[in-house]
């Protein structure tokens, strides 16, 4: 989902010295800075050097489908990874077309998670003075659907046409930029709207808000609790969301266009995952300095408590079609740490 930006390094030199284990080198690839994702593998990258555990250099802006493949590949550590990349790797479809059933199997079968949580919530804004403050009043407009490919532009086309009927190319013009840009084409005017995930509240609202007063518009409550939408928003990689206007964490720069108040959209499940070649050793060590250190997590974003992280399966299930396994130096941490594992996710 996110194309290369930027690169930092986080050493363990400049935190104190570490014994000999943290001269160890791992490669992480993340969303764009300031994403639930990025805070995520951020704070993972700065209590494995402060433990001594690792070093690891963190990329990010990544487009998460190739990271994934990387990963899956031996050709990077650690990824984030929404839930749905994993499955449609399995199968060999959408953007794994190219490697096919058994290939994607093949590599999918290689990857193992260290703890899940929401990527994100998926955002239609606009402009107060675009006049937009409906899904229907996107027909014949320019709307910034997601990045070039991967899962949040399929999200994003499928969101539009469960509320409106509405096709990408036909009734509306799609545009998709890579996540580090996409602030801009809201700032010069190039799009009309923006359908796009994020956290509540999102940083990168703070930025195109500069600009003018948001509409932050709701998947209207008819629609959400139709069969057909709940289906979407249960299916693999994703989670129903319904948040009050104060849970969203925006001020009065942000107009909630509801009926009710609430707030109605789908989330992306995903989490931390690495090659099932990692030791479990390291896996665990991993694991365990980062749920140690959840309230210190807590006080980097407002919206850091509401990833989930401290539910680990009450919030994401890799059992079913997915089939995600823990790695098993996670599930001993976890375990360790008073977490219940369920067998088939083992």
């Amino acid at each position: 989902m996110f194309k290369l930006r930027l690169v930092s390094t986080i050493a363990a030199s400049a935190l104190l010295a570490m014994p000999a284990l943290a001269q160890t080198k791992l490669t992480v690839d993340t969303g764009a800075p300031g994403d639930a994702p990025h805070l995520t593998t951020s704070h993972l990258a700065a209590v494995a050097s402060s433990n001594g555990i690792a070093n690891l250099q963190v990329n990010a802006g990544q487009t998460l489908s190739n990271s994934v493949q990387k990963v899956a590949s031996g050709n990077t550590d650690i990824t984030v990874a929404p839930m749905i990349l994993v499955l449609l790797m399995k199968k060999g479809l959408a953007m794994y077309g190219g490697l096919g059933k058994e290939k994607g199997a093949e590599l999918a079968g290689n990857l193992r998670l260290l703890f899940p949580y929401f990527l994100g919530s998926y955002h239609l804004v606009a402009y107060q003075s675009s006049g937009i403050n409906s899904f229907q009043d996107l027909k014949g407009k320019k709307v910034h659907n997601g990045p070039p490919r991967g899962g949040a532009l399929n999200d994003a086309r499928n969101i539009i046409k469960l509320v409106t009927g509405m096709s990408d190319g036909k009734d509306y013009t799609g545009r998709q930029v890579p996540w580090p840009q996409a602030p801009s084409v809201m700032l010069d005017g190039s799009v009309d709207a923006s359908l796009r995930p994020g956290s509540f509240p999102a940083n990168w609202m703070t930025v195109i808000g500069s600009a003018g007063k948001m509409n932050l518009i709701s998947v209207p409550k008819a629609v959400f609790e139709s069969k057909k939408f709940q289906g979407f928003s249960r299916s693999p990689g994703h989670a129903p969301l319904v948040l009050d206007q104060a849970e969203t964490g925006y001020g009065e720069n942000v107009k909630l266009i509801s009926e009710d108040g609430k707030y109605r959209s789908i989330s992306i499940t995903g989490g931390d995952v690495v090659h099932k070649r990692m030791s479990n050793d390291l896996a665990g060590k991993l694991v365990t300095a980062f749920m140690g250190s959840l309230n210190d997590f807590y006080k980097k974003a407002p919206f850091a408590k509401a990833m989930g992280h401290a539910g680990i399966n009450s919030n994401v299930s890799m059992c079913g079609p997915i089939g995600l396994k823990y790695h098993p130096g996670a599930v001993t941490a976890l375990e360790k740490a008073g977490y219940k594992i369920p067998a088939c996710a083992k």
